[in-house]
């Protein structure tokens, strides 16, 4: 009898230890690890760039990492350059310092270039652009808009400049400073004018107008065509 649970108890362990081996990935290789880490890294901070991470390992790279032998990646570099690191630690030895693993990053995305000069304030049309693909590194900030007859310029640009985020300001958005329509709603009786927006704001939004010869503001709501509409 006792030879009996002896043998369930070692059948029950054996299946116990069975599942835990093979629940447990493979590990990956150091380098392996840091550059599938520092992927998806960059993938979160970019959705719409495509990629390229080479390894740059070197000789006194390879004799660090042989110095441990399993690793786990601590962290990775945030901002985005052609050149990044991952910071890898050892596991299960005090004995053996954190490893600092580079990478070269080559960062692509869609983006728009300018086929002429374009003014601020009027939105762009499909046939004021061409698509390119952009190096995001060397071009940081650009627009990858699908629609760019959604925006306008926020100041003039040259032809050939391909667009950045900085660059411009929903079509249906007022500016500081932007010259505006106003018109002044008190039941049936509405006036209209013209001033300067003194800040920014999309329909729905709040804006404060200078109006000519008037010391003091109005202030009233976005609408859709970029007029602002004042009530009492």
């Amino acid at each position: 009898m006792a030879t009996s649970s002896n043998s369930s108890m070692r059948i029950a362990g054996g299946a116990l230890l069975f599942a835990a081996s093979t629940a447990l990935a493979a590990p990956l290789a150091p380098m392996a690890a840091a550059r599938d880490a520092l992927e998806r890294s960059l993938k979160a901070k970019c959705p719409p760039c495509t990629f390229e991470v080479r390894e740059d390992a070197d000789a006194a790279t390879e004799r660090d990492l042989a110095a441990a032998p399993q690793w786990t990646v601590k962290s990775t570099d945030t901002a985005l350059r052609r050149r990044m690191t991952v910071l890898l630690e050892p596991v299960g030895t005090a004995a053996v310092r954190a490893a600092r693993v580079g990478f070269t990053v080559e960062a692509h995305a869609n983006a728009w270039k300018l086929l002429h000069a374009a003014d601020p304030g009027v939105p762009l049309r499909a046939e004021d652009v061409q698509a390119v693909t952009a190096d995001a590194i060397a071009e940081p900030d650009l627009a990858a808009v699908p629609d760019v007859a959604l925006w306008r310029p926020t100041r003039p640009l040259p032809e050939g400049r391909v667009l950045r985020l900085s660059d411009l300001a929903a079509a249906d958005s007022v500016l500081r400073g932007d010259l505006v329509d106003v018109r002044l709603q008190a039941g049936a009786v509405a006036l209209e004018a013209r001033g300067t927006a003194l800040n920014a704001g999309k329909p729905g939004e709040l804006v404060k107008v200078a109006l000519p010869g008037r010391r003091d503001t109005v202030e009233g709501t976005v609408t859709a065509d970029r007029r602002i509409l004042v009530r009492p």
